[in-house]
C-alpha cells in the first residue's frame, strides 16, 4: 500500500487525524446503534435513559450500556456463572462499581444479534420472576 492510499483510509484518519474525544464519540455512536438494535428486536421492552441507556422491568434494571461503551445484562446467579464461563468474560462494571448479578457481554458476541437477543430476553424473564421492586428508587411508591 502506498503512503497516499494509507492516508486516505478511514483507519488512518480515525487514528491520526481525529482528536481522541471524536474517536470516543464515533465508538459510542456505533455501540449505541448496536444496543438500540438489540432492544428493537425485543418487543417486550424498550430502551430508557438519555445519557446512560438501559432497560428495566418490574422495578429492576436488566441491561445497560455504560460510559465505557460496554453492554451488561442481568442474569440469575446460575445463568450468570454459566455465561461467564462459556464466553470467558466477567462481571459488569458501571462507573467503577460492580453491578450485582450483571455480566459483561464480550465483544465477540456483538456480531451474533440472535444469540444476544436470546440472552436479553432471558435477562428480562429473570427480572420478571423477581418480587416487584416498588421502592422510590425504582420509580414506584413506598
Amino acid at each position: 500500500m502506498t503512503f497516499i492510499k494509507l492516508i486516505r483510509t478511514k483507519l488512518f484518519k480515525l487514528i491520526f487525524l481525529l482528536p481522541l474525544h471524536e474517536i470516543e464519540f464515533v465508538m459510542r455512536e456505533k455501540r449505541l446503534k448496536l444496543y438500540n438494535q438489540l432492544i428493537a428486536d425485543n418487543p417486550s421492552f424498550e430502551r430508557k435513559g438519555k445519557t446512560m441507556p438501559y432497560t428495566s422491568a418490574n422495578g429492576y434494571m436488566f441491561s445497560q450500556l455504560n460510559k465505557d461503551n460496554e453492554i451488561g445484562i442481568r442474569l440469575s446467579k446460575e445463568s450468570g456463572r454459566k455465561f461467564m464461563e462459556k464466553h470467558q468474560t466477567g462481571e459488569f462494571r458501571s462507573y467503577g462499581a460492580v453491578m450485582r448479578d450483571y455480566v459483561l457481554v464480550p465483544e465477540h458476541l456483538y456480531s451474533d444479534m440472535e444469540l444476544l437477543s436470546k440472552y436479553l430476553e432471558e435477562s428480562y424473564q429473570h427480572v420478571m420472576s423477581l418480587k416487584p421492586n416498588t421502592s422510590k428508587k425504582a420509580g414506584g411508591k413506598k
